[in-house]
């Protein structure tokens, strides 16, 4: 009986981590509000976090 190799984890990173990646250059203030300091995310919740908060309706009118 042959077993399935155990899957392989996903790497986790900081907040501060994935603001400083090239890949996430251009969405540094997204990921420091997106993403909470205390807790370590794969790229995909980062990428769905970050999405997320670009979708937010923006909810209070400034300078009216």
């Amino acid at each position: 009986v042959k077993t399935a190799p155990a899957a392989q984890a996903e790497p986790t990173f900081s907040r501060e981590a994935l603001a400083a990646s090239k890949r996430y250059a251009d969405r540094r203030d997204a990921i420091m509000l997106a993403l909470d300091a205390d807790r370590e995310y794969t790229m995909a919740e980062a990428d769905a976090a970050i999405k997320k908060l670009l979708n937010t309706a923006v909810m209070e009118k400034v300078n009216e």
